[in-house]
């Protein structure tokens, strides 16, 4: 399945999508987007992929993702079955249904949100 991470623009990986096992794979902890370029007959192929994936293969049971939801209204009264769209891998979620962590952010544009979830990051390594 072809997916990439929606928190940044098509531009920072030349509009390319990443070959993944299934469209969460943004979301899950294991993913790190690295650049595999290679050449062929001196012209340069732009490869995009995850270097878990490349270097070890995707873990066995995979990891719980983590999707990413706009704290809306709607979403402060969600019930158990709401369905509620991803912002970084598109994926369609009900919410108490499937299988995965989530966090709801205040932010709709995608800079804001990858300073909220890095602000995140810092505060749980301190």
């Amino acid at each position: 399945m072809l997916t990439r991470n929606r928190l940044y623009p098509k531009s920072e990986y030349q509009g390319k999508e990443i070959d993944a096992p299934d469209q969460e794979c943004p979301c899950r902890p294991c993913w790190h987007l690295y650049h595999f370029p290679y050449w062929i007959g001196g012209k340069r192929i732009d490869n995009f992929d995850c270097v878990t994936r490349a270097n070890y293969g995707c873990p066995n049971p995979q990891p719980r993702p983590l999707h990413v939801f706009y704290l809306s209204k709607r979403f402060r009264n969600r019930k158990k079955g709401d369905v509620f769209k991803c912002l970084r891998c598109g994926k369609e979620v009900r919410i108490g249904v499937d299988d995965c962590n989530w966090i709801a952010v205040p932010y709709k544009s995608r800079k804001k949100i990858l300073e909220y979830l890095e602000k995140i990051k810092r505060n749980k390594e301190e």
